[in-house]
């Protein structure tokens, strides 16, 4: 399971920073490379990271960047969403409308209406999944 940062240089040019390949997508893991990296950054100013939301990264960024955002890839989310339901053709486009509503809000109003339509189309395992995604007002 390969691990990988990238940073933007003074051309917006996007560059890759270090990487780790590891056994698997666990708390460990992601603490170890979250460490390295930190050792090895000279900069104080808060960071961005955008994953795909496993729990090593929200924990260990959380733990070892404590100033820095943590986003969530969109298109990642979109994935797993697609995972999660396991219903009708129908119901999978509802749902999805549902979920794009929620995370594309720009309140926190839109969101829980969004949220709140997936549980009344009766996708409560994709719901209890979204909500663990942390919302920033």
């Amino acid at each position: 399971m390969p691990y990988v940062s990238y940073r933007k240089n003074s051309n917006q040019g996007i560059f890759s920073l270090p990487y780790g390949i590891v056994s698997g997508e666990n708390i460990d893991n992601s603490r170890w490379f979250l460490e390295r990296l930190k050792s090895i950054l000279t900069t104080s100013r808060p960071l961005n990271f955008i994953s795909d939301r496993p729990d090593g990264l929200v924990y260990g960024i959380t733990d070892i960047f404590p100033q820095s955002y943590h986003g969530f890839c969109n298109q990642h989310l979109k994935n797993n969403v697609r995972t999660q339901i396991r219903k009708k053709k129908e119901d999978y486009h509802t749902a999805m409308e549902c979920f794009i509503q929620s995370f594309h809000s720009s309140t926190i109003e839109g969101f829980r209406d969004g949220m709140d339509k997936l549980k009344d189309i009766g996708c409560d395992g994709l719901h209890e999944y979204l909500s663990d995604v942390p919302v920033e007002y």
